[in-house]
């Protein structure tokens, strides 16, 4: 943990189908509730309240946690990318959604403006994460 930290890195928690003896006991005739409907509630919800529970924010107080599928939106939309645009990063949650799904929601959500798709697709992820001089695809955002 205290590389983790003196090198400012986030620590990434995301769902994952569960294994083995849970699998069997709780999901073997329901497969259709691995995934969006319950692995967030289950997986995520779960682990990050007990991080929080067990004081570890408390105790590491520059811990920097990124949560797949914790978005919720408190008030205007719009108002909440402008606020936050620096702390959003995308991804398709593949392969349980479609790479054209979330490239379409992508598109018709993100603002242009305030340099937002470049933020919220490319430069967030860089700086979040640590990746310094990673080359990437220096596309030119037109729409």
């Amino acid at each position: 943990m205290t590389d983790l930290l003196e090198l400012s890195l986030s620590v990434y928690l995301h769902p994952v189908a569960p294994a083995d003896y849970l699998f069997e006991k709780q999901y073997k005739g329901r497969k259709y509730l691995i995934g969006p409907p319950l692995s967030f509630a289950n997986d995520i919800s779960l682990h990050f309240f007990g991080m929080i529970k067990n004081d570890v924010f408390d105790r590491f107080l520059k811990l920097k946690v990124i949560t797949g599928h914790l978005a919720k939106w408190q008030g205007c939309q719009e108002d909440y990318y402008e606020k936050h645009l620096g702390r959003i990063l995308f991804s398709v949650d593949s392969p349980y959604k479609a790479y054209h799904d979330g490239c379409t929601w992508f598109d018709d959500h993100i603002p242009l403006g305030l340099g937002g798709k470049i933020k919220v697709g490319r430069s967030n992820a860089k700086a979040h994460l640590k990746f310094g001089d990673y080359v990437d695809h220096n596309v030119p955002v037109t729409k």
